[in-house]
């Protein structure tokens, strides 16, 4: 069920910090070290145009400060 919920983050992912599980994260940008985090645990990335783009529903959405 949370493997299908999007983390959206009202700005750019940094890579501080460790991911330890899939996660599905929608931002502004993404430095390089978020993105290797991110992807080392089979996680997606988009862009919160894309998340826009694509009208995913509200449902699967989980806002981030």
């Amino acid at each position: 069920a949370n493997k299908e919920k999007i983390l959206v983050v009202p700005g750019k992912v940094m890579g501080k910090g460790d991911v330890t599980l899939h996660m599905n994260v929608a931002a502004l940008g993404y430095s390089q070290a978020a993105k290797d985090k991110i992807a080392a645990h089979k996680g997606s990335m988009i862009t919160l145009n894309d998340l826009v783009t694509h009208k995913v529903a509200p449902s699967k959405l989980v806002l981030v400060k």
